[in-house]
């Protein structure tokens, strides 16, 4: 005892009962068997722990501050509960829990009743808002057909090109612009002109860079033959 009071302070346990009691919430992530385990792992903790008894404090009335028992530890988990279960406990008619394990049990009850809830609420909430999204494109696609409308693209179709193998479905008759009203193809814009003329030009590029490849795979042909006999020479003389 000595030597803890050299390491905590002299009312270590009273303040470890006085976090048990105010400084402890539930979290909902924590489950209650856990939390009620963690309490009595916390209050195992105040009998090693130096006390006020054991102070130059103490007087003939101080006591020595004992750690909680299992009522205490169900009283104290009830108290942590949620409003909800402590009402649900109240309709029970049990009073002051001082069964731990019955309190225990209670507490999961009541925590997989809430889950289930919020999981049929939010599936609710998920078939509501896809009702009403299919809802409001019904009601577009009603209001496109009043106001004239369609939801699809109008067709095109071209009865010249149709008549003489053109694009018939790429325009419309008054756009054609490949066949004239007679049948007869209309003349080449200066675009379709110039599109030719640049090819062209890539034709004739692509003949002389051709003609550039032959000629130098014909000179690294020669230089190879005569490479070749003047090494065959080389051997022929040192044999």
């Amino acid at each position: 005892m000595f030597w803890m009071r050299s390491v905590f302070q002299e009312d270590a346990a009273e303040h470890t009962l006085e976090y048990l009691h105010n400084g402890i919430k539930k979290s909902r992530n924590v489950a209650p068997r856990i939390i009620v385990r963690r309490v009595k792992q916390l209050s195992s903790y105040i009998t090693y722990l130096p006390g006020v008894y054991y102070s130059s404090q103490a007087t003939s009335q101080t006591t020595r501050t004992k750690r909680l028992t299992d009522p205490q530890v169900a009283q104290l988990a009830l108290r942590l509960c949620p409003p909800a279960w402590k009402t649900a406990w109240k309709m029970l008619k049990k009073g002051m829990p001082q069964d731990l394990e019955e309190l225990v049990q209670f507490m999961e009850l009541q925590e997989s009743a809430e889950k289930s809830s919020m999981a049929k609420a939010k599936a609710q909430n998920n078939n509501g808002s896809q009702n009403g999204n299919q809802a409001g494109s019904n009601k577009r696609k009603g209001n496109s057909g009043q106001n004239g409308g369609s939801s699809k693209k109008a067709k095109k179709h071209c009865d010249l090109c149709a008549k003489n193998g053109g694009p018939a479905n790429s325009h419309n008759t008054e756009d054609c612009r490949i066949y004239q009203a007679n049948g007869s193809k209309k003349g080449q814009s200066r675009g379709d002109k110039k599109s030719n003329h640049c090819f062209t030009q890539l034709e004739k590029k692509l003949e002389k860079t051709e003609k550039k490849l032959d000629k130098m795979s014909k000179k690294m042909d020669r230089q190879y033959k005569k490479r070749s006999k003047e090494e065959e020479s080389e051997t022929d003389s040192d044999a």
